[in-house]
């Protein structure tokens, strides 16, 4: 797809010149984006158009962005290749919701005093649109934008590319037919309400609150998708 340069074409447009050229190869895995400010004059639209593009992005496990860094296509295996066990390709669920028990209570602990005023509005955007998700797959994409909003907010690198990893473990065919099969509408209520009482705890900054407040509802995720 060819855009001259200061040319308004819409969302839509800037969106699929993105996607174009990750799914073509012509932007790799671990390969940087243009800038904000590049596609806002390339395109001819606002800053605030362009970043919502590279949040459905980045919503969508394309791309990943880093503060001071620059946004980069996300560096998962091409569907072609031999999984690499320690990334977590073969991790069972069983194991995946083991450790987010682990860490994500005490990652929202954290971030009472990490998460910045704009991270919490991005927390918010996913409740939002989540809460007006049209379908399961809708719903469980900005679920998991949630929970990596959640884990960027902390600035910690090493534990962003650990949770890149069971994002990679979730997006397998079991995960898919767990959900499917444990998504009823009443969890996904129960779920977004869960959600919007941990952002909330956020918000008032009670880091003790948040940790409960997460782990009460991984272990509802589990209990659902494994029944215990």
């Amino acid at each position: 797809m060819s855009t001259s340069p200061g040319v308004a074409t819409g969302k839509e447009a800037v969106q699929a010149y993105l996607e174009e050229r990750i799914a073509s190869g012509e932007l790799a895995p671990g390969d940087k984006l243009p800038t904000e400010r590049a596609l806002v004059e390339q395109f001819g639209l606002s800053r605030n158009t362009v970043r919502g593009v590279l949040r459905d992005l980045e919503a969508s496990g394309k791309i990943i962005r880093f503060i001071g860094r620059g946004t980069f296509v996300t560096g998962r295996q091409p569907k072609d290749r031999v999984p690499d066990v320690s990334a977590g390709a073969d991790a069972s669920p069983a194991e995946v919701m083991e450790v987010r028990l682990m860490l994500e209570p005490a990652v929202a602990e954290a971030l009472v005093t990490r998460a910045s005023g704009a991270d919490l509005a991005y927390m918010r955007t996913c409740l939002e649109r989540a809460e007006a998700a049209r379908d399961w797959r809708d719903f469980e994409k900005w679920d998991a934008a949630l929970h990596a909003a959640m884990v960027r907010a902390t600035r910690n690198q090493f534990l962003i590319e650990i949770f890149e990893r069971i994002d990679e473990a979730r997006s397998q065919a079991e995960w898919g037919k767990l959900k499917r099969a444990s998504l009823t509408e009443e969890r996904r209520l129960g779920y977004q309400h869960e959600h919007r009482e941990i952002v909330a705890a956020l918000q008032e900054r009670d880091g003790q609150l948040a940790r409960e407040l997460t782990e009460k509802h991984l272990l509802h995720v589990r209990r659902n998708l494994l029944g215990y």
